[in-house]
């Protein structure tokens, strides 16, 4: 036993290695050397405690293990099925760029299964050849330096189907870190983005376009603040100002006050806008509320409907016109009748007195009255366009040339007349009477409106009246005309006096100074001949007064010769129609003292009658024209039939187009106005009688 190691060493290798040195010191309890069995007993029950303790260790340890490893195939089975579910194709390629990872959404995107591209090189399958050479640069430059312009970012570029379709892709590129590293990529197809995308910037553009090209003024404006955010080109042109100062501007710069709650979703609503020059437009508003930007924005579409409310004005003027014309012409009818009597009568009576008779004077007199009557029937006449015309081929250049010395009586010596003539001056056809009263009432009215004196210029050229000037005033029709200008130096027109001017009996003249029926005469003259009229007037600056007559490609007439002055009477059978009693009678009158054999009848029927009991020639028919149930040019074509060298001349106190014309079939008509004087009707008889 001595030469072997002792009890009590075996005792301390036992305890150390169980519980180490320094526990073994600590755990074994001072006993006596040679109680062996004790000593033993001890330290076997340490060897067996560590061991349990070592034990239970190596199972916690395991357990771990097992938990971690379980962690690890469930994240490795989670992280799959993310894989395998993504709707983005995931794709890895290691260093020498073969793939290593290819999901479903990959196979779907790319066309390839997952079998047929493992271990092949990533780029010639899904990266189009133009593009390859740029890619392996970039992945040898990466793996060469570590340095990568693709990773952490998102890039679009193009990819490469395996139908060889090329598309658009969006791709995030990851970089797994290892010697060497590997790659993992997320792709996704970006073609109905793209197609949307573009969608939308046609849809814009569309809509940019629309909004750039609309003839409507469009704005948009802040409704907090009021600032103008937006203009389109018609708003530029329209406003006036240019599109840089225009959208650093207020709404209530622009839109009257009390025009800028324009209301939303109530349709058109009447506005007035004002211009960069200050002048006020009338519009009609729509408006229309959004969000832009996060802020509440509206949308004023505003059209410019001025020149319609000054159609619309001139279409009432128009229209007011026309109706007081046809009171007119009407009572103008009937006071023609009452004339007609009055003057022949007086003129009938003074044949039959001596020079020397004291009645003369006043009959006289009498006659000057029915003639002044007369002069304003034919303006009233005029003005209601039923007075009887003569159109004729005219130059108005020769027509001032031969009015000349009556314009310059008439103005006086206060006032200084010049003339600036076009000398190629074109055509017009128009009544010859009817002009010389347009341009008398225009200068009239012009020396009038300077009673200090002052200067009047008469102006003649030939123009163009375009589709706008045409547009904007009512009755215009585009083409060539000539132009008749009157300007004055005068006192001028107020906005007022100037809507009102060419209305009949309207006057700014003291009364008993004028009639009101000037202008109210030119325009009715100017309309009967296609013409047209435009004034400008400013207070204390004069007035203008322009009319365009439509230009007529053809030489003007020859001037007229005056017919005689004293007409013989006649031994012919005149059949007079008249449905007027005091009319007829006169007319009969004056017929039997020239001599003519007269048949007379108060209407159609009673006419015809009588030219059938009649046996002898009937030469002439002299008939009213308008007469109940039957007019004259109905008439003459009845009595012609059976009658065929009847020669035929109607009677009126106005003219209207449906009831006479020139030739009425194949019935040559000849027409007199009334109020008819005796010579003036024996005049125009035998004129008519001896016509071939």
């Amino acid at each position: 036993m001595s030469d072997g190691p002792s009890f009590d060493d075996l005792f301390r290798v036992m305890a150390e290695a169980s519980v180490g040195d320094e526990r073994a010191r600590v755990a074994l309890p001072a006993t006596p050397a040679d109680d062996v069995p004790t000593r033993f007993a001890i330290a076997l029950n340490l060897l067996l405690d560590e061991l349990t303790f070592r034990a239970e260790r190596q199972r916690r340890v395991l357990g771990e293990q097992r938990a971690a490893n379980a962690a690890l195939d469930a994240s490795r089975t989670r992280n799959v099925a993310i894989v395998d579910t993504a709707l983005d194709a995931i794709v890895g390629m290691d260093a020498a760029g073969l793939v290593n990872e290819w999901n479903p959404a990959a196979e779907r995107t790319f066309g390839f299964e997952r079998y047929e591209v493992l271990g092949k090189p990533l780029l010639e399958l899904i990266i189009p050849p133009h593009s390859r050479g740029a890619h392996e640069e970039g992945m040898r430059r990466f793996l060469g330096s570590g340095e990568g312009r693709v990773f952490g970012k998102r890039l679009e570029l193009t990819a490469l189907r395996r139908d060889g379709v090329e598309f658009p892709i969006e791709l995030s590129l990851a970089v797994i870190e290892g010697s060497p590293p590997a790659f993992i990529g997320s792709i996704r197809d970006i073609t109905e983005r793209r197609r949307a995308e573009d969608a939308l910037r046609a849809s814009e553009e569309r809509y940019r376009t629309m909004f750039e090209e609309s003839p409507v003024s469009m704005i948009f404006y802040d409704t907090i603040t009021g600032a103008i955010a937006g203009v389109n080109g018609a708003a530029v042109a329209h406003y006036g100002h240019p599109r840089h100062t225009f959208e650093r501007l207020s709404i209530h710069d622009v839109v009257e006050p009390g025009n800028v709650e324009t209301k939303v979703g109530v349709g058109a609503q009447a506005a007035r806008h004002r211009k960069r020059d200050g002048a006020l437009m009338d519009v009609e508003v729509r408006a229309h509320d959004m969000e832009l930007l996060g802020r509440p924005m509206r949308l004023l579409i505003a059209h410019d409907v001025t020149a319609h409310r000054r159609l619309e004005e001139q279409l009432q003027q128009a229209q007011k016109m026309e109706a007081v014309g046809r009171l007119a012409g009407g009572v103008a009818h009937d006071f023609n009748n009452l004339l007609t009597v009055i003057l022949g009568y007086g003129e009938t009576m003074m044949d039959g007195l001596r020079p020397d008779d004291p009645l003369r004077e006043d009959l006289t007199e009498i006659c000057r009255a029915g003639e002044r009557a007369a002069e304003l029937t034919r303006q009233l006449l005029t003005f209601s366009r039923q007075k009887a015309v003569e159109p004729a081929l005219l130059d108005l250049n020769q027509v001032l040339g031969g009015m000349n010395k009556m314009l310059e009586r008439a103005v006086g010596v206060d006032v200084r007349l010049t003339s600036r003539l076009s000398p190629s001056l074109g055509t017009v056809c128009a009544d010859l009477g009817g002009v010389e009263q347009v341009i008398m009432n225009l200068v009239v009215n012009a020396r009038d409106a300077m009673p200090n004196g002052g200067d009047l210029s008469i102006e003649t050229e030939n123009v163009f009246l375009d589709e706008g000037y045409a547009h904007a005033h009512l009755g215009v029709t585009a083409g060539p005309h000539v132009m008749l200008a009157v300007r004055d130096t005068g006192v001028g027109m107020d906005k007022a006096t100037q809507a009102r001017v060419f209305e009949p009996f309207f006057t700014t003249k003291a009364q008993g100074k004028g009639t009101g029926l000037g202008l109210s005469v030119v325009f009715g003259i100017v309309r009967q001949s296609g013409g047209s009229v435009w004034l400008y007037s400013e207070i204390d600056r004069g007035t203008v007064f322009k009319i365009f007559f439509p230009r007529v490609d053809a030489p003007a007439d020859a001037p007229r010769l005056a017919l005689p002055k004293n007409a013989p009477g006649g031994s012919e059978t005149v059949l007079l129609v008249e449905d007027d009693a005091q009319v007829r009678r006169l007319t009969h009158s004056i017929l039997e003292r020239a001599g003519y054999a007269v048949l007379e009848a108060a209407d159609g029927f009673e006419a015809l009658a009588l030219a059938d009991r009649h046996t002898g020639p009937i030469h002439l028919l002299l008939s009213d024209v308008v007469m109940p149930q039957m007019s004259g040019p109905e008439l003459a074509r009845r009595l012609v039939r059976t009658r065929p060298d009847l020669r035929v001349l109607c009677v009126s106190g106005y003219t209207d187009d449906i009831v006479l014309d020139r030739e009425r079939g194949e019935t040559p008509i000849a027409f007199l106005q009334k109020p008819v004087t005796p010579e003036g009707l024996k005049l125009k008889l035998r004129e008519v009688l001896d016509a071939r």
